[in-house]
């Protein structure tokens, strides 16, 4: 499947000499799923700002929030009660809806069909749910399902943005910030990262401080840049660890204390950061790699072999 790479805007070349490439930010972990679009099909847990419950699915607010879709699907028993499901997004049920467009997104309990995940996702959208829209604006921006078109993706990133999905304001902000779908606006594309950063979304956090290091639409401020990463690296965010390594690295004014303002300390904090991220096996891991040998001389894919 295609990703959307391209939503990865730069915005924290703090040390060039220490990071000649361009870090892709934050669609990195994005693909598209019910809550987190995800640039791959990983085993990383996407999580979503979306607070829904369903008694008759057996799936929890909870679930909606820090699971991922075949979870999701496993939980609802799609597998063995697909037509069940599909019975009731006929009959109007918004969450079987998006069930059903989950179901044939991801080929369980049915065979794959994106055509008709997308009728599920606009029936679901539709009814007023942010979660469809989110993965409309994905399919419509990477092509999956309709013709590629860069405005219609803004437009329904904008749509779960405004019912408040979190994830929605990250996306539409990169789209503003890219100038795709929409005019270039970095001003705005801040104020919504800001808002995700704020609703609790690790990935908006990353994004919001990716801004305040570059300065890019906001008044540049690399200690609050710091401590939005370090929020993000604190919730488990690989992409927040791999910044704030960065920035210990870099050794930019953003110690919080006198112990961090030491040289020896940042370095070896910025390893154990990047240490962290290199032995995830996530989308940061190869980044976390490179970093380590190319700053440190330090040679090594896991932790365990150094």
């Amino acid at each position: 499947m295609q990703t959307i790479r391209s939503f990865g805007i730069v915005m924290t070349d703090l040390s060039q000499t220490i990071f000649p490439k361009i870090l892709l930010a934050i669609a990195l972990l994005l693909a598209i799923t019910f809550f987190l679009v995800s640039c791959n099909r990983s085993d990383e847990t996407p999580k979503s700002s979306v607070n829904l419950a369903s008694a008759k699915w057996g799936i929890t607010a909870e679930d909606w929030q820090n699971q991922s879709p075949t979870h999701i699907l496993s939980k609802a028993n799609a597998e063995t009660k697909f037509q069940d499901i599909l019975q009731a997004a006929q009959n109007q049920n918004v969450e079987a809806m998006l069930l059903c467009g989950l179901a044939y997104e991801w080929g369980i309990g049915v065979a794959k069909n994106e055509a008709d995940a997308a009728h599920w996702y606009r029936a679901a959208a539709a009814a007023g749910n942010p979660i469809a829209m989110l993965n409309l604006g994905t399919m419509h921006a990477e092509g999956r399902g309709f013709p590629k078109n860069a405005a219609t993706a803004t437009k329904w990133f904008l749509d779960a943005a405004n019912a408040g999905n979190a994830q929605g304001m990250v996306f539409y902000g990169a789209m503003l910030a890219n100038g795709e779908g929409a005019a270039k606006d970095e001003a705005t594309a801040a104020t919504w990262f800001q808002k995700a950063a704020e609703a609790g979304n690790p990935s908006g956090m990353v994004i919001f401080g990716n801004a305040l290091a570059k300065g890019s639409g906001i008044a540049k401020d690399e200690r609050e840049a710091a401590d939005w990463y370090r929020k993000a690296a604190e919730a488990g965010d690989a992409f927040g660890k791999f910044q704030l390594g960065n920035l210990y690295a870099s050794n930019a004014s953003i110690a919080r204390n006198l112990i961090e303002a030491n040289e020896n300390w940042q370095n070896r904090e910025a390893q154990k950061l990047w240490r962290e991220v290199a032995a995830s096996g996530g989308n940061a891991a190869k980044d976390a790699v490179d970093a380590l040998k190319r700053v440190y001389g330090i040679d090594c894919v896991k932790v365990g072999e150094n």
